[in-house]
């Protein structure tokens, strides 16, 4: 069953922070670079972006973007849903 915006469980939170860390790093060919350490083939920047546009990221792809943008005190709560851990 496909998700959709609104509805409970929406991919579009973690869809943006994705694109924001795109944007963050100059668009599809740095992002790339940053997350594979080097040049990507010719269609492989279209893959990523695409990959990205649709939200559907697996846990391989989560950890290497916590790895390569230092996310590691981002919580799921905040990466997928917005939500904020209490403050202590």
């Amino acid at each position: 069953m496909a998700v959709k915006n609104g509805d409970n469980g929406s991919i579009e939170p973690g869809r943006n922070y994705v694109k924001s860390l795109r944007s963050q790093a100059g668009g599809v060919k740095p992002f790339f670079r940053k997350l594979y350490g080097r040049e990507p083939t010719v269609n492989e920047h279209i893959t990523l972006n695409n990959y990205i546009n649709r939200g559907h990221y697996n846990a391989d792809f989560v950890v290497l973007l916590i790895k390569e943008f230092n996310l590691e005190d981002v919580t799921l709560g905040e990466f997928y849903c917005h939500i904020h851990p209490p403050k202590s």
